[in-house]
C-alpha cells in the first residue's frame, strides 16, 4: 500500500507530516466507519498524534457528497479523530467551502483550501476564511517523483 511507503519515505527524509482521507462517505455511519479506517491505518503505521505536525484531514469533494448535508458527516468524522488525540480537520476547494461548507460548525476543524491559481499567476489564495494550508497547485514538480505533485503552503 502507498500509505505506508509515503510514511516510511517522509519519515525517513525528515519531513513534516499529515494525513489525510478521500471520503466517499454520505452518512454519518460511513463517516464513522471511515475514521475507524484512518485510526487503524494511523495505528498500523505506528503514528501517534505526536507523529502528525499537520494532523488528519479528511477530504470531502465527491459528486455523491454534493446533495447531503456534509456537517454532521464531517462532524462525526472529526470528532472521533480528536477523541483519538489527532488534530482534526477537513480539506476540501474553494467552491466547495464558499458553498457546501459554509456552516459556521466548520470553525471546530483546521481548514485546508484547495485552489490552483498559483502558476497562472495569482499567488494567493481568495477564501475569505480563516485556513491552515493552502493546496495552490496540482502539477508542482519534486525532484524523485515522476509526474505533477499537489503543492501546498502550510500557515
Amino acid at each position: 500500500m502507498k500509505f505506508y511507503k509515503n510514511v516510511q519515505g517522509a519519515r525517513a527524509a525528515g519531513l513534516d507530516i499529515g494525513v489525510y482521507l478521500y471520503s466517499y462517505a454520505t452518512n454519518t455511519s460511513m463517516a464513522s466507519s471511515e475514521a475507524d479506517h484512518t485510526l487503524r491505518l494511523l495505528k498500523s503505521a505506528g503514528l501517534s498524534p505526536k507523529d502528525l505536525k499537520y494532523g488528519v484531514y479528511f477530504d470531502v469533494e465527491d459528486e455523491s457528497q454534493m446533495s447531503v448535508s456534509l456537517e454532521p458527516i464531517c462532524r462525526t468524522y472529526c470528532n472521533k479523530i480528536q477523541n483519538a488525540g489527532y488534530t482534526a480537520g477537513v480539506y476540501s476547494s474553494l467552491s466547495w467551502w464558499n458553498s457546501l461548507l459554509s456552516s459556521s460548525s466548520f470553525n471546530s476543524w483546521k481548514r485546508w483550501v484547495a485552489q490552483w491559481p498559483y502558476k497562472t499567476g495569482n499567488r494567493t489564495c481568495s477564501y475569505t476564511g480563516s485556513y491552515v494550508m493552502w493546496q495552490c497547485m496540482s502539477d508542482g514538480t519534486v525532484p524523485g517523483i515522476v509526474g505533477n505533485v499537489d503543492m501546498d503552503i502550510a500557515y
